[in-house]
């Protein structure tokens, strides 16, 4: 195990030497010199060591956090599933599919870019259809539970590369239905429909209006007769 290595270790190592006449001539000072890269070269290797210990352990860290990683998304609602693969952006890669784990972990196809062309897989039956988003991330559009699960983003490299892949978990919550109105009518009573007139009681109404108009007629007859005849009386008396 390497330890750590300060240049005050390397000045007093120095100083050690110097003190002691090791040092001392040509030849001492050549060794001096030589200590002196030595010492130096050490301390690059030891400061490149702790650099690979710390990029190593944050590696670690991000796949322990990869694999840990979970979405929660409402229902009906969009789900973008990212591919956090380190350095997509600039991966050339030979093709990117995205598959969704069965429950006995079966991968199931979904969607495949192969040289910048987009394919869907036959199995995928959902509606809205997925597409690739952003960085070659999963967008899903409208969730339900159905979409729930375990989803993987295999990256397969170009030869001589190496392939990678990303596990990603979508939860949805579930879906709250609204309750149906249900638009309730009244119905008012029936009226009972009107009775038929029997058509003898019709005659017999026409009839009576028939008479009552001449009975009018004939007494308008009457009462116009009357009055002439005493208007003719009243001129013969006159005369």
């Amino acid at each position: 195990m390497l330890t750590r290595h300060t240049k005050n270790e390397d000045n007093t190592l120095l100083t050690f030497l110097t003190h002691h006449d090791i040092l001392d001539g040509n030849e001492g000072l050549n060794l001096k010199w030589k200590l002196k890269h030595y010492l130096l070269q050490l301390t690059q290797v030891t400061h490149d060591v702790k650099m690979l210990q710390k990029v190593l352990l944050i590696k670690l860290l991000l796949l322990h956090y990869a694999t840990q990683l979970e979405i929660n998304t409402r229902c009906h609602e969009d789900a973008q599933l990212m591919c956090l693969v380190p350095d997509i952006e600039s991966l050339d890669f030979y093709s990117l599919t995205w598959h969704k784990l069965s429950e006995t972990k079966q991968r199931l196809g979904m969607i495949r870019s192969v040289k910048n062309i987009t394919t869907l897989f036959k199995n995928v039956i959902r509606s809205p259809e997925p597409r690739f988003g952003e960085n070659f991330s999963l967008l899903m559009p409208s969730v339900t539970p159905e979409d729930q699960g375990t989803y993987e983003c295999d990256i397969t490299a170009k030869v001589g590369g190496r392939n990678r892949n990303f596990v990603i978990h979508l939860k949805v919550d579930e879906c709250v239905s609204r309750p149906e109105t249900t638009a309730t009518t009244t119905e008012l009573p029936h009226s009972k429909p009107d009775q038929d007139i029997p058509a003898w009681c019709s005659v017999v109404g026409y009839m009576a209006v028939a008479l009552f108009k001449i009975a009018l007629s004939l007494f308008g007859i009457w009462v116009i007769e009357a009055v002439c005849k005493r208007s003719s009386r009243r001129r013969r008396h006159m005369r």
